[in-house]
């Protein structure tokens, strides 16, 4: 029997700062071919990071849990184990959080069914807690308020600067946080004396698009100050150093996070922003456009399907404000 290296799961541990690389032990009871499916399903078959994170979070959980009641051994776990796992984390988490948890837990086991590790998933019968969502929850600022927060942040150092065309790349060109994070200096380009994205989204999708003139300002401003045009390989938004200069480290979307809320506090801004608020805030604000298209905000939010987009849309809730305020009483 071919002995699987500890190099193996050191590689696929690289892939997550979960401990993708440690199988668990009812998995690991199946042998060889259980380690190696194990191993693979997060190496092969989820590209996303985030995605895998969060299945191997899951996937440990329910193991932890099966092992807490007395089930040792993958081939012996049945439907009803899952259902009564799925019950117990609904007390303890939010539907989305279970349903997502779910359907990793299902794609491990289909992969396991498929890898002949055990001879059909558990999971597929299973069914998962109902959640439909109109309406997302991610904070959103008014037009005003995101103006009036851009114009908030001192830009006398680069920090500032920094600060700024980070959260106006997200503005303006709706972009997620990992993809403005992800972005080096070249992702910024001239195409007919205007400057340009390319931004490179979930599932593999690059997208170029034209930056609004207030970006395109702030970008230069950032950009010839900090004096980084030169090293086009090098990250565009860098993290800072102790004394307050930009370092050649990428910044994360924790110090980000924390960034944002900081300014928000300075600039009085009392919503509970995040680093998807201005991707939302930047949609809404486009929608609120007589002349505006759904299916452009599609094309710039990068989404599959149009009613993800329509989640990020919130003129609907200045209506129904109104509406309520003519209860007369």
């Amino acid at each position: 029997m071919t002995i699987i290296r500890k190099a193996d799961a050191q590689d696929v541990a690289r892939f997550s700062p979960v401990a993708v690389g440690v199988v668990p032990a009812a998995v690991a009871n199946a042998g060889e071919a259980g380690h190696r499916a194990w191993l693979d399903f997060f190496a092969a078959q989820i590209r996303n990071r985030n995605t895998r994170q969060a299945y191997a979070r899951a996937a440990h959980r329910l193991f932890d849990w099966l092992a807490e009641h007395g089930i040792h051994d993958v081939v012996d776990i049945e439907p009803v184990h899952i259902a009564v796992w799925v019950e117990a984390r609904m007390r303890e988490a939010s539907r989305p959080t279970v349903k997502q948890e779910l359907a990793g837990v299902r794609r491990l086991f289909d992969w396991l069914t498929v890898r002949q590790v055990v001879s059909s998933s558990p999971a597929a019968a299973v069914r998962g807690p109902k959640h439909t969502v109109r309406r997302g929850t991610t904070p959103v600022l008014s037009a005003a308020e995101c103006r009036r927060f851009l114009r908030s942040i001192p830009v006398e150092t680069v920090g500032g600067l920094r600060d700024r065309a980070l959260i106006a790349t997200m503005t303006y060109s709706f972009a997620r946080v990992s993809a403005a994070l992800a972005m080096n200096v070249k992702d910024v380009f001239l195409t007919d004396s205007r400057l340009w994205l390319r931004l490179h989204e979930k599932g593999g999708k690059v997208l170029e698009v034209p930056c609004h003139h207030n970006l395109e300002a702030f970008l230069r401003d950032y950009t010839v100050t900090a004096g980084i045009g030169i090293d086009r390989d090098g990250p565009l938004f860098r993290a800072l150093n102790g004394d307050g200069s930009l370092s050649d480290r990428r910044l994360n979307r924790r110090r980000a996070r924390d960034m944002i809320r900081r300014r928000a506090r300075a600039a009085g801004i009392s919503t509970d922003v995040c680093n998807h608020s201005f991707r939302a805030t930047g949609i809404t604000a486009y929608l609120e456009n007589p002349e505006a298209r759904v299916e452009v905000a599609q094309y710039l939010a990068g989404h599959a399907d149009p009613k993800t987009t329509k989640l990020y849309d919130r003129r609907d809730d200045r209506i129904s404000l109104d509406e309520i305020e003519r209860i007369g009483i």
